[in-house]
């Protein structure tokens, strides 16, 4: 894989943290324009979910609740 690749990859997982709580995803979903953008908040969303329930399987983390799930 290029450098870029992994570069523009490992961006996009370290942004995700922008979408964390569900007033980031709203402010981001109200900021998007087109359909494809409203994909990726969704999707970065869903990945960050599931980055932390992951963590949480494993012991290495605490399940997420407030406020960054709404209880």
């Amino acid at each position: 894989m290029p450098d870029a690749e992994i570069d523009e990859m490992l961006d996009f997982f370290a942004n995700t943290i922008e979408l964390a709580t569900p007033e980031m995803v709203a402010q981001h979903l109200a900021q998007a324009k087109t359909d494809d953008e409203r994909e990726m908040v969704a999707f970065r969303r869903s990945v960050f979910l599931c980055h932390h329930r992951e963590l949480a399987k494993a012991g290495l983390g605490e399940p997420l609740g407030p406020p960054f799930v709404e209880g």
